[in-house]
């Protein structure tokens, strides 16, 4: 496909920058993207794509990005949770949409660039600096936080599940601090004994909207039908000394006895 796209610089600062799977495959979607109204054929199916728009097949985009079809349709998925592009699927195909392409990548958008840098021109100072001071501090405490999570596991989705639910706090209004990091990381290392567990937590955690992470259900379970079985070991025991209480009681009981016979 000829023809270019634009970047604007203010993707560094944004999530996906943060992470180098999904920006490529956020520039693998922009490439995609049609720039023209035009109609595809899928098999014996005419689909008509609007700018911005594209076919997406998993095998299409394993062979293109270089990474398995799981990952890749993850990854399209994690965007579409961000609100950077929608999926429309069918039982044949899906046609993904990139959100704003008017206002980034159409004839038109360096002028309507220009009329927001006007009026942003028109902020106070003061508006801007505490503006700036703020960004500054929120993207320095999310690197602080990232690091905490590169620093934790070497397991790349183990560090992407805890990035998902990094973003999922800061969308409740509930943005994680380098200290609640700490007591999440030793929370996970609490309930679960595997990556693949921790993975399963922070997901539940994250669909949930939960401020912290708890046992899986059937997890729970299982514990509560292990601490209710009887101890049969234990009771064995106690049957023993009961039987030797038993026979105690009764050799007394017989001596008595003769001891009375013998006296009268």
């Amino acid at each position: 496909m000829a023809g270019w796209i634009k970047l604007y610089r203010k993707l560094k600062d944004s999530l996906v920058f943060d992470n180098p799977e999904l920006l490529k495959v956020w520039i693998w979607c922009l490439l995609k993207a049609t720039h023209d109204d035009y109609s595809q054929m899928v098999g014996l199916q005419e689909v008509y794509l609007e700018k911005g728009q594209f076919v997406f097949g998993r095998r299409v985009a394993s062979s293109e990005l270089k990474m398995s079809e799981s990952k890749a349709y993850r990854l399209i998925k994690k965007l579409e949770n961000m609100q950077n592009l929608n999926i429309k699927t069918n039982n044949k195909f899906s046609v993904i949409t990139i959100e704003n392409w008017g206002l980034y990548q159409s004839d038109d958008c360096e002028s309507e660039q220009q009329s927001e840098q006007q009026m942003n021109n028109k902020r106070t100072t003061n508006e801007q600096q505490m503006n700036t001071n703020k960004n500054i501090k929120n993207n320095k405490n999310i690197n602080n936080i990232y690091t905490l999570f590169d620093n934790y596991s070497d397991n790349a989705d183990l560090r992407q599940a805890l990035r998902d639910y990094s973003i999922m706090r800061n969308k409740i209004k509930a943005p994680l601090t380098e200290r609640a990091v700490t007591l999440l990381l030793n929370k996970l290392d609490t309930l679960a004994s595997t990556d693949e567990l921790k993975i399963k937590l922070l997901e539940n955690a994250t669909l949930s909207n939960w401020k912290s992470v708890y046992p899986l259900k059937e997890e729970r379970q299982q514990d509560k039908s292990r601490q209710g079985k009887p101890n049969k070991f234990h009771n064995f025991i106690q049957s023993e000394e009961n039987q030797d209480l038993d026979a105690i009681a009764d050799k007394r009981r017989e001596e008595a006895l003769k001891r009375l016979k013998g006296g009268g």
